[in-house]
């Protein structure tokens, strides 16, 4: 199976075991009047339709503009992220409410054990997606493998919330909701800032500058025209235009910029 296929029904797989997962958790929540059960759900719910239209998207962009495709992950990983920020953010907000305005908790051993299958269910989609994503190399999945678990800790959460719910008027669902909403935002806001990098192949001024240094130490042997950055899944990429002298000092070069700054050259159009 080739990477775009892999990654299409990666998407499925996310948008259907997601919807399932949201549909479970939801009825549970209400049933059970918990707002950190409830907000779990409502955090299935976005990647379900995340995964829906990472797969309208993607095939898309995969089977009518290939040359778009690696940009077209990275932009769809980065609002996904945005996605995830918007949800925390408002788990923070229910949860505050609930501290306000506490409401009693229904505890039934049923919930715990139906939360306890849909935390199975993220870790056996976890071991599915990295190996979807070893295959595939995809973004995409990489960060659905990486949602997955955090899906696990966060229902592990609201699992440990609804047990003490039962005990003293402390609203415990409030307290787990806010650390839940923390959880959230802080993963969801690394994963903005790497991908936001990525989709504007961003490096920095200081890897930049090396790159100059080692162009000047090189003299006449490499005579640079220009060099355009891109940056996939971590790896930054320089594609120079360059006339070299020999070989050998193609070669040195390459392997002089990549030791001293991790950016890896490819030459185009170079001449002997």
């Amino acid at each position: 199976m080739n990477k775009n296929k892999i990654v299409l029904l990666a998407c499925g797989i996310g948008f259907s075991a997601n919807f399932i997962l949201f549909a479970v958790k939801l009825y549970v929540g209400l049933r059970s009047n918990s707002i950190s059960i409830f907000s779990d759900s409502f955090n299935n719910l976005l990647d379900s339709l995340s995964g829906l239209i990472s797969l309208v998207s993607l095939y898309i962009i995969l089977y009518r503009n290939k040359s778009a495709a690696n940009k077209g992950e990275q932009l769809f990983s980065f609002l996904i992220s945005l996605t995830v920020m918007g949800a925390g953010l408002y788990f923070a907000y229910c949860s505050v409410e609930r501290f306000m305005y506490p409401t009693r908790i229904w505890f039934s051993y049923t919930y715990v054990i139906i939360l306890c299958g849909t935390a199975l269910a993220k870790i056996i989609m976890y071991l599915l997606f990295r190996s979807m994503a070893n295959k595939s190399g995809s973004s995409v999945v990489a960060v659905m493998k990486t949602d997955c678990i955090l899906d696990f800790f966060i229902t592990s959460i609201t699992v440990l919330s609804l047990f003490l719910s039962q005990y003293g008027s402390f609203s415990f669902d409030a307290l787990f909701g806010l650390i839940i909403s923390a959880i959230i935002i802080v993963s969801a806001f690394r994963i903005i800032i790497s991908g936001g990098k990525e989709l504007i192949n961003y490096v920095s001024p200081g890897d930049k500058e090396r790159v100059e240094s080692i162009i000047l130490d090189y003299g006449d042997s490499v005579k640079v025209k220009s060099i355009d950055y891109y940056v996939e899944n971590g790896c930054t990429f320089a594609f120079v235009t360059a006339s070299v002298a020999d070989k050998d000092s193609m070669a040195s070069f390459v392997k002089k910029v990549y030791n001293e700054s991790g950016i890896r050259v490819k030459i185009i159009n170079s001449e002997e």
